[in-house]
C-alpha cells in the first residue's frame, strides 16, 4: 500500500496534543486505607512524567473544599484541595496543560448551583493566581451534565424516561451557570487564558449529536471549546439489530459530524475516551467476546490508537484518556471497588502497565502540541494513519490494526527520511517492559517503506 501525504493541511487551528484524566483521589484516605504507600505515590509521578501528557483533566468536589459552598471560606488545607494541587503540579512539570472540572456538588437544589459556581471559579482564581497553576486553560461544569441538566426532546425522553424532565435541574439552569462562570473568569481576570468547555456530552452518540448541535447554537457568540466523551464500541456488529437511539456511525464520522457543526474554528477535544466493551461501566470497561477485560487485550492498543487516528482526520484537536491509574475515587470504596481504566492496573496487582499504555504513550511523545497534521490519502483499512510537521519535523504514525501483515510505502510532497523510530507490537510487550518505549535510530530514506506486523503501531520521525 502505497500512502501519499500531502502538503495540504486538516486545519489551521491549534493542536493541543494527548493527555489523560489524573485526578487528586489519588492520593485520598480510600487510596491510603488500601495501604497506598508514599513510595508508590512518587512512582505513579514518574510515570505521569514519563508519559509526557499535553492535557490533564481533573475532578473537583467544591463542597469538600469550600464549607456551606461559600467562596469565602475556601480552605486551602483541605484535603481535597491539597491532594488536587498536588496533581495538578505534577502535570504542570510534566508540561500538560489542564481542564479543571466542576464534579461535585451535582445532586443540589437549583438556587445553590450559583453558589456551586462561585466556589469553583474562587478555586481556580486561587490555584491559578496563588499557586502558580498558569497551566489550567478550561473550567468544566459538570462532568457528562446532561443527565442532571437534560434538555426536552422526544430523544430525551425516551433515553432518559419519560420523567427525565421533572429532575432538579434543566438545560436553561446549564445555559446559566456557564454564563455565570463566563462572567466571572472575565471579572477575576483569568479569561482568556482560562475558558469554558461545553458541553462535555456522553449520552449515547444520538443524544450527543443532539446536544452539541444545541450548544453550538446556545454558545455560538461565546469564546468557549466544545468537549464529548466517547467509549463507543467501533465494531458495526455491535449496533446490529439495537436501539436505533443509540445508533453510531463510527469515531471518524462522528467527529467529521461536530466539525462541520461547529464549523473550522471552534477548538473540539474529546476530553474522555477509551475502549468499552459488554457490561461497560463507570468503574470497569467491560469485555471482549471472549470474556476478556477489552483493555488486558493483545490488540487494544491498536484499537486506542486508531480511534485517535481517525477523530483527528475529522477535525479534533486534543484528547484525554480515562483514566491515568487504577485507584478508588470519591464514592465508598468497598461497594464500587477499583476505577479499572488505567493505564496501569492497582497496588494489588503490583502497578502492573497495561499493554496499550505503550501504544498510547508512543502517540503522546509523538503528536505534540502545535502540530500541523496534513491530510494523507491511499489509506486502507485495517491501515490507518496520520502525518504532521512540528517546528523539530515531520512525524508519520502508521497503524496495522488487523491480523495479517501490511506493507506500507510513504511518498511524502516534499521528502521525508526519518532518523527515528517506535515501533510497538504486542509481542514485543511483556510485564517488565520499561515505560515507555524507546525511540531507535532509523536509517534515513527518501521513500522509506515498512512491513508492519499485526497490531503494530511505527512512529517514524525526521
Amino acid at each position: 500500500m502505497e500512502i501519499r501525504v500531502t502538503s495540504d493541511p486538516i486545519s489551521k487551528r491549534h493542536f493541543y496534543g494527548l493527555g489523560v484524566e489524573a485526578d487528586g483521589a489519588l492520593y485520598n484516605e480510600h487510596n491510603r486505607r488500601s495501604k497506598v504507600s508514599e513510595q508508590e505515590l512518587e512512582m505513579i509521578e514518574d510515570r505521569i512524567r514519563a508519559l509526557r501528557p499535553s492535557l490533564m483533566r481533573m475532578f473537583f468536589n467544591a463542597g469538600a473544599i469550600c464549607p456551606n459552598l461559600e467562596p469565602a471560606a475556601l480552605d486551602a488545607n483541605s484535603e481535597e484541595y491539597r491532594n488536587n494541587l498536588r496533581m495538578l503540579k505534577v502535570l504542570q512539570g510534566a508540561g500538560a496543560m489542564a481542564n479543571v472540572v466542576l464534579f461535585e456538588p451535582f445532586r443540589i437544589e437549583t438556587p445553590k448551583l450559583d453558589d456551586a459556581v462561585r466556589c469553583m471559579a474562587a478555586i481556580v482564581k486561587k490555584l491559578h493566581k496563588d499557586e502558580g497553576c498558569n497551566h489550567i486553560r478550561w473550567l468544566t461544569l459538570y462532568n457528562e451534565p446532561e443527565s442532571a441538566f437534560p434538555h426536552d426532546s422526544a430523544l430525551m425522553r425516551r433515553v432518559f424516561g419519560k420523567e427525565c424532565m421533572k429532575r432538579l435541574h434543566t438545560w436553561d439552569d446549564y445555559l446559566h451557570i456557564n454564563k455565570l462562570a463566563d462572567s466571572l473568569l472575565r471579572e477575576y481576570g483569568l479569561y482568556p487564558e482560562v475558558r469554558l468547555a461545553v458541553p462535555d456530552c456522553v449520552w449515547g452518540a444520538q443524544v450527543r449529536k443532539e446536544r452539541m448541535t444545541l450548544a453550538a447554537k446556545e454558545f455560538a457568540g461565546m469564546d468557549v471549546a466544545y468537549a464529548y466523551h466517547n467509549y463507543n464500541a467501533e465494531d458495526r456488529k455491535f449496533y446490529e439489530g439495537g436501539n436505533p437511539d443509540f445508533h453510531y456511525d463510527g469515531m471518524r464520522p462522528e467527529a467529521q459530524y461536530f466539525r462541520d457543526l461547529l464549523g473550522p474554528d471552534k477548538p473540539l477535544i474529546v476530553w474522555e475516551f477509551n475502549l468499552a466493551g459488554t457490561n461497560f461501566g463507570s468503574h470497569f470497561p467491560g469485555v471482549d467476546e471472549h470474556g476478556c477485560n477489552v483493555l488486558e487485550t493483545p490488540n487494544a492498543g491498536a484499537r486506542i490508537c486508531d480511534k485517535v487516528m481517525h477523530a483527528l482526520a475529522a477535525g479534533v484537536d486534543g484528547f484525554c484518556l480515562w483514566t491515568v491509574s487504577d485507584m478508588h475515587y470519591y464514592s465508598d470504596a468497598y461497594q464500587l471497588g477499583v476505577m479499572r481504566f488505567g493505564l496501569w492496573r492497582y497496588k494489588y496487582e503490583g502497578w502492573l502497565i497495561r499493554p496499550y499504555a505503550y501504544y498510547y504513550a508512543a502517540l503522546c511523545h509523538a503528536l505534540r502540541p502545535g502540530s500541523r497534521f496534513l491530510k494523507i490519502d491511499g489509506i486502507e483499512p485495517p491501515v490507518n494513519a496520520v502525518a504532521c510537521k512540528a517546528t523539530e519535523g515531520k512525524t508519520a504514525a502508521l497503524l496495522n490494526n488487523g491480523p495479517l501483515t501490511a506493507d506500507i510505502a510513504i511518498q511524502w510532497e516534499g521528502g521525508f527520511s526519518p532518523t527515528r523510530l517506535l515501533r510497538l507490537t504486542p509481542g514485543r510487550i511483556d510485564a517488565g517492559a520499561p515505560f515507555p518505549v524507546k525511540w531507535e535510530t532509523a536509517e534515513g530514506k527518501a521513500a522509506p517503506e515498512w512491513t508492519l506486523q499485526p497490531y503494530e503501531l511505527l512512529v517514524a520521525s525526521e
